[in-house]
């Protein structure tokens, strides 16, 4: 069970699971796509991935039974800033796959709670990777849980407060004023 959480929509980059699709498809590995969450781009996910399932919005506890139910986490978003159910899926056991730009790769660590991806071409190898080499998949699975269960706000936050504090530090200028205006 390859696992999206989250709104269904072309920022969330769900493009993606088309090409993703193809590839487990022609290697013949056996998958299951779930999607929890809903949106714009339901109609057009069902039509790029006929034999996902589709739970629509859940309550928490569903989501984590969903969590609790899968083998990989997949989170193709290229724009979000945080990414929080990132860190949901690690700690429920979850290796994650994710793109290389946005805020979702900070939380994790690539190479061992899963992995950062530079293309569509790496995600679908990684994905394809993950789905069929077990072990590794579940020893990437039990180090997500254990980097997120060790994750706290207080120590997370430290650089966000840093820069802020350096920026509140800096001189403040006053441009100069032309006369006569």
């Amino acid at each position: 069970a390859v696992l999206y959480v989250g709104r269904l929509s072309v920022e969330k980059g769900l493009r993606e699971v088309e090409a993703l699709r193809r590839s487990l498809d022609a290697r013949r590995i056996a998958h299951r796509f779930v999607f929890v969450g809903d949106g714009p781009m339901r109609r057009e996910l069902e039509r790029l991935a006929p034999d996902a399932v589709f739970t629509g919005t859940q309550t928490p506890d569903e989501v984590a039974v969903a969590m609790a139910s899968s083998d990989l986490f997949i989170f193709p978003s290229r724009t979000d800033t945080a990414g929080n159910v990132v860190l949901e899926a690690q700690a429920s056991g979850l290796p994650v796959v994710v793109t290389d730009e946005g805020g979702p790769r900070e939380n994790m660590l690539d190479g061992r709670t899963g992995v950062v991806c530079a293309s569509t071409r790496e995600l679908c190898r990684q994905v394809l990777e993950l789905c069929v080499r077990t072990p590794r998949r579940q020893q990437m699975g039990a180090q997500a849980r254990e980097y997120a269960l060790g994750r706290q706000w207080r120590t997370a936050l430290v650089p966000l407060y840093r820069a802020y504090r350096d920026v509140a530090e800096l001189p403040v200028s006053v441009p100069a004023m032309k006369s006569g205006v």
